[in-house]
């Protein structure tokens, strides 16, 4: 994404997102899914960067099997 902020501004939102981070005022949500539901994750991640809607929110993280 490109940003017309500028670094103090950048900055000063960092540091509001890292206090409300240490201070529980603010949670990453993780998705953990298996590795054989990758190809419906990476849909639904493209469908919420292009607006779609209903995909996932926070981190997405799949699962390898032990070998």
């Amino acid at each position: 994404m490109i940003s017309l902020a500028t670094v103090g501004e950048l900055g000063e939102a960092a540091g509001w997102i890292n206090r409300r981070l240490s201070g529980g005022g603010l949670r990453l949500s993780t998705h953990l899914l298996p590795l054989s539901e990758a190809r419906e994750a990476h849909r639904a991640t493209e469908a919420a960067v292009r607006g779609e809607g209903g995909g996932p929110h926070g981190r997405l993280v799949l699962r390898i099997p032990a070998a």
